[in-house]
């Protein structure tokens, strides 16, 4: 189980206006994978109480926010996929969303 934050940049400094929640599992016999499965809460700003009005980025296990134009206020991104820690680069598919983000796919 997870809650971590998502700040508004990558700095661990960065203001804090929300938390991403969910769980992961080890996915991987060969190197450290993992299985992740999260919802994103926010608790501060214009999309408080919204489960999600930003796409989430991740950079060395860091979450924090891109800003995607429109009202998002009541919209979720659905996101479920295999994050191989140590790669350079890795994606997690967009397999749905709703409000805004319905039927939404993609990656982040």
């Amino acid at each position: 189980m997870i809650e971590d934050p998502i700040t508004v940049g990558p700095k661990l400094s960065s203001k804090m206006v929300g938390r991403a929640q969910g769980l992961y599992a080890l996915a991987s016999q060969e190197e450290i994978g993992l299985l992740m499965v999260m919802n994103f809460a926010f608790i501060e700003g214009k999309y408080n109480g919204s489960s999600q009005g930003r796409t989430h980025v991740q950079t060395s296990q860091v979450p924090y926010l891109v800003e995607i134009p429109g009202s998002a206020t009541g919209s979720s991104i659905s996101v479920l996929g295999r994050n191989t820690v140590f790669s350079k680069v890795r994606e997690m598919p967009v397999i749905g969303g709703s409000g805004l983000f319905r039927f939404a796919r993609g990656y982040v």
